[in-house]
């Protein structure tokens, strides 16, 4: 599908500003959507009015507990769920995020790192499964258990802007070292184990 335009995508969406992107069905606890909703509330006021927080992606198991605190949260008008996004949006999206935030418990391959990596975004990710190994010096790491730890991480990246530009280029060299046909591996092998079960 075509990638649409910034101002439409903005559109569509309601968003309105700069903003932090997260795309992962809305699974609780693995995805860990709550952490990064807690984790934006505690971030300084003045980073929360810079950029809105944007989520993409379909109702998965328990999404029901993500739903119910976003509900009760004062800052809710600053966060977009998305839902299922098709390709030509997902492009859009990524192309336009200030940062991609990753906070996920498990993770099996972060197909979205390397979607970062490629569209020129920074990318701050958990300390767990195989996303720091991914990553490797490209990314900036946060203790996925701890809202306040994914918070300073946030912040520290927003607030650096040497840092990003630096992080941008380790994602596009980091981009590299996954040949598509290495990559294409990864993702069947991780569909597979997900089929079965595992």
């Amino acid at each position: 599908e075509q990638a649409i335009e910034a101002a439409q995508m903005r559109e569509k969406f309601g968003i309105k500003g700069k903003y932090l992107l997260y795309i992962a069905r809305i699974e609780h606890p693995g995805k860990n959507h709550l952490g990064l909703l807690k984790a934006y509330q505690a971030l300084p006021r003045h980073i929360m009015n810079e950029y809105e927080l944007v989520l993409g992606g379909g109702e998965w198991n328990n999404a029901e507990i993500v739903m119910d605190y976003y509900a009760k949260m004062p800052q809710k008008q600053r966060i977009h769920f998305l839902g299922y996004v098709d390709n030509g949006d997902i492009a859009a999206l990524y192309q336009n995020a200030s940062l991609y935030v990753f906070p996920s418990l498990y993770e099996g391959f972060g197909l979205p790192m390397l979607e970062a990596f490629a569209a020129g975004v920074p990318v701050i990710c958990s300390n767990n499964s195989s996303l720091p190994e991914i990553g490797a010096e490209a990314v900036k790491l946060f203790d996925a258990s701890d809202p306040q730890s994914i918070a300073d991480c946030i912040e520290n990246v927003l607030c650096n802007a040497p840092l990003q530009l630096q992080m941008i280029f380790w994602g596009k060299e980091r981009l590299k070292s996954f040949s598509w046909e290495q990559h294409a591996k990864r993702i069947f092998e991780s569909l597979e184990a997900q089929s079965s079960g595992s």
